[in-house]
């Protein structure tokens, strides 16, 4: 790999995709949080679809 491409990549900005998969990641670890980390996928998966 090119140095040159190395740094494009990394000052790229980001993605509409990459910020809700951010955003998504977040709501997660908050509702395991919130659950005392006792949720597991299914749990979570059902807060999900309560919140929208």
């Amino acid at each position: 790999m090119h140095r040159s491409a190395y740094y494009d990549w990394l000052n790229r900005p980001i993605t509409m995709r990459r910020q809700e998969d951010q955003d998504l990641t977040e709501i997660i670890k908050q509702i395991f949080e919130e659950s005392r980390q006792t949720y597991g996928h299914r749990r979570i998966k059902k807060c999900l679809k309560e919140k929208g």
